[in-house]
């Protein structure tokens, strides 16, 4: 999906504020640089700013071992792509698990009280469908991941 399609289709975005240099010498070294991941955040930040959208960095730290439906820390390695959460029993991609995270703490960031019911289920995960959201592989194919519904066509 390109910067002006995530800005013309989006009111907000919020994004992880990661340590690209940092993330550039450990074993992601190529994934982060081959989508050179900083520049592509630079310049939607810029997009998002000219059209008026708003754009919020939150903290990566748990965003995918923490869980978006009770907020439990559910430790995981990389290779583990499926988050199952203990408490709550709530079961989805890990990948999403970690985008609904990243959605509370901007919503938080920017004064938008995401969990005010007080309840285990969160803003995002009652306000988000899931079952819409559809992954892209490097070539920005479409893809079904654990949890997903498949892709939507494209055309």
């Amino acid at each position: 999906m390109s910067r002006v399609k995530l800005v013309a289709e989006n009111d907000f975005i919020a994004v992880e504020d990661l340590n690209i240099k940092g993330l550039a010498r450990t074993n992601l070294a190529k994934s982060i640089l081959d989508v050179a991941w900083g520049k592509f955040i630079t310049i939607l930040e810029a997009v998002a700013a000219k059209c008026g959208v708003w754009f919020v960095k939150v903290n990566p730290y748990g965003t995918t071992q923490d869980c978006s439906g009770c907020g439990v820390e559910v430790p995981k390695d990389l290779s583990i792509r499926t988050h199952e959460c203990p408490k709550c029993g709530l079961e989805i991609d890990r990948d999403i698990n970690a985008s609904i995270n990243i959605l509370e703490r901007g919503l938080k960031a920017v004064g938008h009280i995401a969990t005010a019911c007080g309840g285990l289920q969160s803003w995002a995960t009652r306000h988000v469908d899931v079952d819409s959201l559809v992954m892209s592989d490097e070539a920005g194919s479409p893809k079904t991941r654990v949890g997903e519904a498949p892709p939507i066509p494209q055309g």
